[in-house]
């Protein structure tokens, strides 16, 4: 199934667009009609709802992980300008580790947030936090790991009186630093 970034990579890539801008130039309103027409039927074929998660799901996960405990599970809206779709989070804890993970309707696993504590930090990554924030306070760390893009770490930290949320990659580059 197509997802939001990729039903506009298919849009933005497709000889439809040529075409269409060809038609424009000689007739606007039929091309306009006929392009709007096109998103319109493929965005609304993708946008599925649910209003809980199946019973195959929850039973698929536990047969996977028989050690989990407190096991929540949510379906969640996720949308965008051209597309809405829902995924199912399942949040639990494996061996006194809280865990959330995101699938798609077709069970295929989106991402993963696990948290973790400092001590579990890579060296590398500690002490990058240390030159840039000395004396820093970590309030919370989620090791982030998605099908499309390297792990990472994501954390709120307070640092001279100043909250920041950080982006880190597993060998300590700090990829976004916000103030908020």
């Amino acid at each position: 199934m197509l997802r939001g970034r990729n039903l506009l990579k298919i849009i933005d890539n497709s000889n439809l667009v040529k075409n269409v801008n060809e038609l424009t130039m000689k007739k606007t309103p039929l091309a306009l009609l006929f392009l709007l027409s096109f998103i319109g039927f493929n965005t609304s074929m993708l946008a599925q709802h649910v209003h809980e998660v199946p019973d195959t799901v929850k039973q698929h996960f536990v047969e996977k992980h028989a050690a989990a405990t407190d096991i929540q599970w949510q379906v969640d809206e996720v949308s965008n300008a051209t597309v809405h779709f829902d995924v199912f989070v399942v949040e639990y804890t494996e061996n006194d580790i809280d865990i959330t993970k995101f699938f798609d309707l077709k069970e295929k696993l989106l991402e993963t947030r696990t948290k973790i504590k400092r001590s579990n930090l890579e060296s590398e990554v500690n002490d990058s936090l240390e030159v840039h924030y000395p004396g820093l306070r970590i309030f919370t760390i989620e090791k982030i790991e998605k099908s499309e893009e390297k792990p990472f770490y994501q954390m709120m930290i307070k640092h001279k009186e100043a909250n920041y949320f950080l982006k880190v990659n597993l060998k300590g580059i700090i990829l976004i630093a916000r103030k908020d």
